[in-house]
This record gives structure tokens, C-alpha cells and sequence, in this order.
């Protein structure tokens, strides 16, 4: 998923916050042990650059749960191939970029000791990193100011 605009990601929030503590507790127990917290590297289709992604994963054969998950992160329900003939078919629940970050602010309270080292290193390596619609602002602002003007100051 990509990043959503401001409208979108203000709704997003407010839907995190409708989220009860029972949810975010049942929630945080199963990503505790069976949830992955990542940052993964992730490829620009525009531009080939790469960069890394925040992502919440949970992986598992019990697909209503995985429905549950899916429904929590507002996202779809994906199959896993299955790796070899006669095992039961896997269901994944995964949420990447802002929204893996909100969801690990309001889950890290809940989290062992593990667990919360691997998101707290997560957030602060995010922090990091400035918000790909800021970075085209500020490239296409110095990419403006190279380029040739008329008298009237219009580009050329």
C-alpha cells in the first residue's frame, strides 16, 4: 500500500482511535506470537530507487483469524504458496508504511520486551526518513530553480 494522501491517512488515524483496548490487547497478543515487525526493502516503480518499508506481518493456517487481522489493518487477505504438497493453505495479514507505523505506536505499550526493542528500532530508523511526497516537493522546488525563466518569470 502506498502512501495515502492527507485525507485519507486523517481518516485512517480516526479509525485507529475507534479501535478498543479489547481489540488493540487481542491484537497485540497474537502479533506477539505470531507477527513479524519489519523493514523491508522496497523498490520505486517510477524511479528504481530503493528504500525501506515498515511492515507488520502475520502469517498462519487459520484463515478466520486472518480475517480478523485483515479487517484491523484495513487491508486484504492474501493465500501463502504453500511450500510443499500436504500442508495446510496459509493466510497472510500484512500492513506496510504510515499505516505499519501507527499501528506499532498503538501496539507497543502491549508488546514484550522483544518485540517492542524491534519497533521501537523501527520507529526510530522511520523517523528517519522524510515522506517521499515531501522529498518530490523539495527536488521539484530545486529542479524549478535551475531552469531558464522569461522576463515575466514563467519556466521556459
Amino acid at each position: 500500500m502506498g502512501y495515502l494522501n492527507k485525507k485519507d491517512f486523517v481518516l485512517f488515524l480516526e479509525y485507529l482511535q475507534s479501535i478498543s483496548e479489547a481489540q488493540v490487547t487481542w491484537l497485540a497478543g497474537l502479533l506477539e506470537g505470531e507477527g513479524a515487525f519489519m523493514l523491508c526493502n522496497s523498490k520505486s516503480a517510477r524511479n528504481g530507487t530503493m528504500y525501506k518499508t515498515p511492515r507488520i506481518a502475520v502469517s498462519m493456517t487459520d484463515e478466520d483469524v486472518i480475517l480478523r487481522v485483515c479487517a484491523m489493518f484495513r487491508t486484504k487477505c492474501s493465500p501463502v504458496p504453500i511450500p510443499t504438497h500436504g500442508n495446510l493453505p496459509q493466510f497472510r495479514a500484512m500492513v506496510s508504511g504510515r499505516n505499519a507505523i501507527e499501528f506499532m505506536k498503538l501496539l507497543l505499550p502491549h508488546m514484550g520486551n522483544r518485540r517492542s526493542n524491534k519497533i521501537k528500532e523501527i520507529l526510530l530508523r522511520f523517523s528517519e526518513y522524510k515522506d517521499p511526497n515531501v522529498r518530490r516537493r523539495e527536488w521539484s522546488q530545486v529542479a524549478a530553480a535551475k531552469r531558464d525563466r522569461n522576463n515575466k518569470g514563467q519556466l521556459i
